[in-house]
């Protein structure tokens, strides 16, 4: 028959792996170990089915269910919900591999920075097939960025961020870092980490922050290391919201925040 030798072609080159190649399947169902991912999937309107327990900060109302504490969770409850997809943090490479292994769509979220955040959010719609609502908020976010960010040539004023312990100050090159500088500062250091009496007198900060709940201002004020600060001399010690100083969560609303206070 004349059709014959056609039908064969078609059939080799099936075997032969010649078949188009089938789209990745959205998943439906995610969870969420990234707080980050968690903030932007409940703005994309597909909220996260299950987080850990560090997610609760992030998570929106009603709250998902949690599972677990990192990267711990549990498998009984991933079964019981129907989860098909995975987001957590670039340094849970060992967690998303044994995911991986176990049949599961698996995202991995780097490290947050200010500048790429509308991508993150884009990648986070292609994820989840939101595109077009990703690309609304993504053109929001730049919008509102650039309203909002104080120019560069502005002078910036000298910021000392402290994070859950004294002396341990964000640095410059950070998310944190970022946002200080949108807000119109720059942190006395370059990377995040603890640093001598010494060099906080010589930064000479015009502002202190330091995350609510650890700390108060009077402690800070009266330690000898920042007594004698532009910051101190002026009653310029804050506290920020705990939710505000987390990678990813309302970044916009931070910047706000600090821009307050360093007027």
């Amino acid at each position: 028959m004349v059709f014959k030798p056609v039908f064969l072609i078609l059939t080799l080159c099936l075997l032969a792996g010649c078949a188009p190649e089938r789209k990745a399947k959205t998943p439906q169902r995610m969870l969420s170990l990234s707080t980050a991912a968690t903030h932007i999937l409940t703005e994309l309107e597909v909220p996260p089915c299950a987080i850990d327990e560090y997610g609760w900060i992030a998570a929106g109302s009603p709250p998902p269910a949690v599972i677990g504490k990192g990267a711990a969770v549990s498998r009984e409850r991933i079964a019981e919900l129907g989860i098909d997809g995975v987001i957590l943090w670039y340094y849970q490479e060992e967690a998303a591999e044994r995911f991986r292994a176990e049949g599961l769509s698996v995202t991995v979220i780097p490290a947050v920075r200010l500048a790429e955040y509308p991508d993150l959010i884009l990648r986070l719609g292609e994820v989840t097939g939101k595109r077009e609502r990703a690309q609304e908020l993504a053109e929001s976010f730049r919008r509102r960025l650039e309203q909002i960010s104080v120019p560069a040539e502005v002078p910036a004023r000298r910021v000392c961020f402290e994070l859950y312990s004294p002396g341990k100050i964000a640095g410059d090159a950070s998310y944190l870092g970022d946002l200080i500088r949108a807000a119109g500062g720059k942190s006395i250091v370059s990377k995040t980490g603890l640093i001598s009496a010494e060099a906080v007198i010589e930064a000479a900060p015009d502002v202190i922050f330091y995350i609510e709940g650890f700390g108060s201002a009077a402690e800070i004020a009266a330690r000898s290391a920042y007594s004698g600060t532009p910051a101190v001399r002026n009653g310029r010690i804050h506290a920020v919201p705990r939710r505000l100083t987390v990678e990813g969560i309302a970044p916009l609303e931070t910047i706000n925040f600090l821009k307050q206070y360093m007027r």
